[in-house]
């Protein structure tokens, strides 16, 4: 039987002195754009990172794939971080070789710049719910995203999927055995977050270097516009693989019925993990809250 409960929110108290290499940190950011991320991705995350050292994590972000210092991440303007701890895939705990292969695999995708990185998450997201559940509030910032996820052909390796492939395709024997258990999408209904379509419009602004009158004319252009929504989500799912989602299907193919138990994906994609993956993972587990 698989299980998908979590604990309620850990109180802080986990220390950077309980990080192992290979643990995953996955964090929610201040402000509405990580908000509407996070919601899209049906978590209370927005951003994972996967330990490279006793103080570094490996993460995937605008100014690249790079190494940050774990006390420097502390520092910044996040909500919250919590530690998962995951095993191999069957249910062993990582050994001393199996950390230094994830560190070493994740070492391999260092040095990538991604431009208009935060976009990309935004418009794959998305992607994967279906388009009539999207606020029309929140439609100019979709649309945007979703647009420059088309442009970027999936040439971007986002946060997740920096995190599953480093597990999953680190030197190991059995080839694959330290690979996360993905489960088919585990629908996770949350409340709407209170977002502020201007603000949103702003913070997107800044990531392109757009001036306030280009963001405003960006908000006025797209703003409600549910046809160019549709038909931008299509093409988008198109390009992922994925197949076009019905009215009643926001899951795109990966269906839980009510009822019925989690079934392990037998091949993710991993381009199309999220952090809600990782969180619900039978071979992750919730060590504590770091922030």
């Amino acid at each position: 039987m698989i299980h998908t409960s979590r604990a309620p929110d850990p109180a802080p108290g986990t220390a950077v002195a309980d990080i192992q290499v290979g643990d995953i940190l996955l964090m929610r950011s201040a402000g509405d754009f990580s908000a509407v991320v996070a919601w899209l991705g049906e978590s209370q995350y927005s951003h994972a990172a996967i330990a490279t050292g006793p103080d570094t994590v490996a993460e995937a972000i605008t100014a690249g794939v790079l190494t940050t210092r774990i006390d420097e991440l502390l520092q910044l303007d996040i909500e919250h971080i919590d530690l998962y701890r995951p095993c191999a895939h069957d249910g062993t705990p990582f050994d001393d070789d199996d950390r230094a292969s994830i560190a070493a695999c994740a070492g391999t995708y260092l040095g990538h710049p991604y431009a208009k990185y935060g976009l990309v998450v935004l418009g794959m997201w998305s992607a994967l719910r279906n388009a009539g559940e999207i606020p029309v509030a929140w439609q100019a910032a979709v649309n945007l995203a979703l647009r420059v996820l088309l442009d970027d052909g999936g040439r971007t390796l986002i946060c997740s999927e920096l995190v599953y492939r480093s597990l999953s395709e680190c030197q190991v024997e059995p080839v694959g055995r330290l690979r996360p258990r993905i489960l088919q999408r585990t629908p996770n209904p949350l409340p709407l977050p209170d977002v502020d379509p201007v603000k949103l419009m702003q913070e997107i602004a800044h990531m392109l270097g757009w001036d306030k009158a280009r963001a405003d004319a960006g908000l006025l252009a797209t703003a409600g516009d549910v046809q160019a929504t549709a038909q931008l989500h299509a093409r988008a799912r198109a390009m992922l693989g994925l197949p076009a989602a019905a009215d009643d299907d926001i899951d795109g193919g990966a269906r839980l019925f009510a009822g019925k138990e989690p079934v392990e994906d037998p091949r993710p994609v991993p381009r199309l993990v999220r952090p809600r993956e990782f969180e619900v993972s039978p071979s992750v587990r919730l060590v504590g809250r770091l922030k």
